[in-house]
């Protein structure tokens, strides 16, 4: 299937439009996407934000955790990597190779017209024929919830079932600095039920 992505504009990759990564303030205060479109552009985010983005940079590359010189990002790493093999275990596609494999990849979530409304960045997505499995990584210390709670993975669903044309979609949202119990939680969505209610 061929690639279809909205055109981004020079300052902005998302072209202006809202992303999944803020779904939740969207849908509880639309006009937060007006307000954002104010701020003028290259205003540098938070030590917080710079040290999630190079948690993910290394997760992304598959850095070794023996190679990395801070402790907490190697245990983030390490943990992150353990909890991508045990989602595709929970959904019993251990072992099988996918079809497709997507990093840091944005896809976008279309109205009925084809119009680009919203992106959704996705940190990793396999493809197994018509199943996928989505999995999003939280590197830093607050606790997300659960996945089947969570916009952002809603949204990366639609936007994953649009681009290729999905019957199924696991979620997991991983989290490798809270409790054990919650390090790891999941959702299975039905590409039917998810564009009759999105």
């Amino acid at each position: 299937m061929s690639e279809t992505t909205a055109q981004p504009n020079d300052r902005d990759e998302r072209g202006g439009l809202p992303s999944a990564s803020g779904m939740y303030r969207v849908r509880h205060c639309p006009g937060s996407v007006r307000a954002e479109a104010s701020v003028p552009k290259g205003i540098d985010g938070s030590a917080d934000a710079d040290e999630g983005t190079a948690r993910h940079s290394l997760i992304e590359i598959g850095a070794d955790s023996d190679s990395i010189d801070d402790s907490n990002t190697a245990y983030t790493v390490e943990q992150a990597r353990r909890n991508e093999l045990e989602a595709i275990r929970r959904i019993g596609y251990e072992g099988l190779e996918p079809t497709l494999t997507l990093r840091e990849k944005r896809l976008w979530v279309y109205d009925s017209d084809l119009r680009p409304r919203t992106s959704a960045r996705l940190d990793l997505a396999f493809i197994w024929a018509d199943v996928g499995l989505i999995v999003d990584h939280k590197t830093l210390f607050g606790d997300h919830g659960h996945a089947k709670d969570n916009e952002q993975l809603l949204t990366q669903v639609v936007a994953l079932v649009q681009e290729h044309g999905l019957s199924t979609v696991y979620v997991a949202l991983s989290q490798p600095n809270i409790e054990k119990e919650r390090r790891l939680t999941m959702a299975e969505y039905s590409a039917n039920d998810i564009m009759v209610g999105y």
